[in-house]
């Protein structure tokens, strides 16, 4: 049997494919780059979402129960009614929205949901709020600093000392590509984020006993004896945690205690991380976080609008205070619910618009819808 032998064409053959891979791969991240910035001098130039008939005009709304609606009635939170009023305006568009959010998330998680937009769905708008709960919440910090790391070299907490691969030797775009993907992958495995969480089913439980002030001691009997209110045990443990505070301990003791505990059940899970140091860190990386959601939607043609917190409560100040901050800074578009809330009501703390003195009721989404829907006003 006569021996492999390289002959001097075959290497000359070999090295001008790898040279023309090189230039693919190249003028591939090159040219992503350029339709970037001439889809930016083009359509993004328009101010506002000014559509003609037959158009079609996607939305996604991300953050945490402030997004979802939380304890108003199902499909009655501001991102609902604000499209609603859309249609009713512009009857001929085709507006559509998906919400990508659970109650308690944070900035990080935000992040996360974002990415994982980006890769599976196509949409023009993304509306921003977040970071309310970074003051306990910290799961899924240390992913999104990896990635900020390696997308854009920003500094870590880990004092990572490598990035991307194609970001390194030069090709930004396709490495930014590959690292979201990646992630996106990891995020639909279920390795990174949770379920939304059903707030309407404690809802529906004040509105059955009719009275506002009613105890959490109330709402878990309630759902201990009725588990049939929530459509599944991962749905059902969901609830049960958000009566306390999402503390996940006392979630399980309470379940074992009146043999409930299944945890083979529960889906997506990861254990709550309490790290003090992280904890410690959280407004920055709301910050961070925010910065890194501005960077992602220009990179990838999104018009983004940041959101602050309506509430009565000064302990909202501090994050309202950063997401101004970064929209300023970013020259992002900014819907400051909480001062105009504070200007549109008689009082501040005019409970009529929050349900159990602290997020919206449906009078309250409809009044965020109301002043989200004035950016979009004909000019």
């Amino acid at each position: 049997m006569r021996g492999f032998k390289i002959t001097r064409s075959m290497v000359g053959k070999i090295l001008f494919s790898f040279v023309i891979l090189i230039c693919a791969v190249v003028f591939l991240d090159k040219g992503l780059a350029f339709s970037s910035n001439v889809y930016k001098k083009t359509f993004l130039s328009r101010r506002h979402a000014g559509k003609t008939e037959g158009d079609e005009c996607k939305f996604i709304f991300i953050g945490d129960s402030w997004v979802e609606g939380a304890e108003a009635p199902f499909g009655k939170g501001f991102p609902e009614q604000f499209v609603e009023k859309l249609k009713d305006k512009s009857p001929s568009v085709n507006y559509s929205y998906i919400k990508a959010c659970w109650a308690a998330s944070n900035s990080s998680q935000a992040v996360l949901q974002l990415v994982d937009a980006l890769i599976n769905g196509d949409f023009e708008w993304a509306f921003i709020l977040t970071g309310a709960n970074n003051g306990w919440n910290v799961e899924e910090i240390d992913k999104v600093d990896k990635l900020a790391y390696e997308l854009y070299e920003w500094p870590s907490l880990h004092n990572e000392t490598s990035v991307n691969f194609l970001t390194k030797i030069g090709l930004p775009r396709l490495g930014r590509l590959v690292s979201l993907y990646m992630y996106s992958i990891d995020i639909r495995q279920g390795k990174n984020i949770s379920y939304e969480y059903p707030w309407h089913i404690i809802t529906e439980i004040y509105n059955e006993l009719g009275v506002k002030d009613v105890s959490m001691d109330q709402v878990r009997e309630i759902l201990v004896k009725n588990p049939q209110k929530a459509k599944d045990y991962n749905q059902f443990f969901r609830v049960i945690k958000l009566t306390f505070g999402n503390n996940y301990d006392a979630t399980e003791e309470f379940l074992q205690s009146n043999n409930l505990w299944k945890p083979e059940l529960i889906m997506n899970f990861e254990k709550e991380c309490r790290a003090d140091e992280l904890k410690k860190l959280s407004w920055v990386l709301a910050e961070r976080d925010l910065r890194f959601i501005a960077k992602l939607c220009d990179e990838n043609n999104i018009k983004v609008v940041f959101l602050t917190y309506p509430s009565p409560w000064p302990s909202f100040d501090l994050i309202n205070n950063i997401i101004r901050k970064v929209a300023i800074e970013e020259n992002i578009a900014l819907v400051d619910q909480d001062r105009m809330f504070k200007k549109q009501l008689k009082l501040a703390s005019d409970w009529e618009y929050f349900f159990n003195r602290h997020h919206p009721s449906e009078k309250g989404y409809t009044l965020m819808a109301n002043n989200l829907n004035l950016l979009f006003k004909d000019e």
